[in-house]
């Protein structure tokens, strides 16, 4: 999270036009250990390509610590598969139908503007925090 928030400046303030998936994570949080987890890997992996096939070039992230926040989710996301079994999967396919409507609302349709990935960054956050409170409930 915080190289999330070192990468760029301070956070947008513009509304996403995807509601956030509120649901989905109350869902969850009733879930077993094991399926939270899974659903924590699985978020991580949306989010991870979201960054890592997109081109952010428009934006004036610092390189370094971009390239650095992938790192840390990707290495996340294989720490986390160590601890499931790596065919297990979010059963649910809301997630990466989330992400994809998401990536087509702000990216896709504004073509990678700076402000898209702005407001892509500022979701990536409230997800991480989101990820980081069902973590602690393990």
């Amino acid at each position: 999270m915080v190289l999330l928030q070192l990468m760029g400046g301070a956070f947008t303030d513009q509304e996403s036009p995807v509601p956030f998936p509120y649901r989905l994570y109350e869902k969850v949080e009733k879930r077993k250990d094991e399926s939270k987890l899974v659903f924590i890997r699985d978020s991580m992996k949306q989010i991870y390509d979201l960054y890592r096939h997109g081109n952010h070039s428009s934006t004036t992230w610092d390189p370094i610590r971009t390239t650095k926040f992938l790192e840390s989710v990707n290495r996340q996301i294989k720490e986390l598969s160590s601890c499931v079994s790596i065919n297990k999967h979010t059963t649910s396919s809301q997630l990466s139908r989330y992400y994809k409507r998401l990536k087509n609302c702000t990216l896709s349709r504004t073509g990678g503007s700076a402000a898209s990935w702005e407001l892509l960054r500022k979701e990536t956050k409230h997800h991480l925090d989101m990820l980081d409170l069902l973590g602690n409930s393990l």
